[in-house]
């Protein structure tokens, strides 16, 4: 069994990895390539909303990286509302391309064991008041 302290070396670890992936990722999408027909699509106010909720995840990540509380909830609220905006959203208009998909498959896989962390491990109790 892992001891607590190695657990939080794992956990803020993790949250590095999200900061260096999503990053990553944000470049890939400016600096990609353009394709024309995505310039005439217009934005759904889908994608506004979860480029917001998307925003407000990184101070979440400067939370959860101190154990200050009410970081989890935030983070699992915010999480739950990007994976709805992804089923809302119309077809992305950004190109995707092999390194972007990764990048955002990784992202999940991340979350997804960030998430896993704070409800299912010792973790959890740095986060009780």
């Amino acid at each position: 069994m892992a001891s607590v302290q190695e657990l939080e070396t794992v956990f803020k670890s993790l949250i590095i990895l999200t900061v260096v992936i999503v990053g990553t990722a944000f470049t890939v999408a400016i600096f990609g390539p353009d394709d024309e027909k995505y310039f005439e699509q217009g934005l759904s106010p889908v994608v506004y909303f979860g480029a917001f909720v998307n925003l407000l995840k990184v101070p979440t990540w400067i939370l959860l990286y101190r154990f200050i509380p009410w970081g989890r909830p935030i983070f699992t609220i915010l999480t739950t509302l990007s994976v709805i905006v992804m089923f809302l959203a119309p077809e992305y208009y950004v190109p995707k391309g092999p390194i972007l998909d990764a990048l955002k498959w990784m992202n999940g896989a991340v979350t997804g064991a960030i998430l896993a962390m704070l409800y299912l491990t010792e973790i959890k109790e740095r986060f009780v008041r």
